[in-house]
């Protein structure tokens, strides 16, 4: 079973619907090697995901900030 690959583009292809059922089997207890593959990228996307929006939430603070303090004209 493969969870995740790269097409011959490039692009990352994934099963996200059979890497969300195993991840929650894996959280009931299943310890197979497919069920911890699939937990693993679970987490790892999500705390991309959360540094991703963290960093852009960030951004937006930064540059809100910046036109506040010049009166928009930066």
């Amino acid at each position: 079973m493969i969870l995740m690959k790269i097409d011959d583009k490039g692009e990352l292809l994934a099963d996200w619907d059979e890497i969300n059922s195993l991840a929650k089997s894996f959280d009931r207890g299943c310890g197979c090697e497919n069920s911890y593959k699939a937990k693993l990228i679970s987490l790892i996307w999500k705390d991309g995901y959360e540094r991703a929006t963290t960093d852009m939430v960030s951004q937006h603070n930064q540059m809100a900030l910046l036109l506040s303090c010049t009166g928009g004209s930066a």
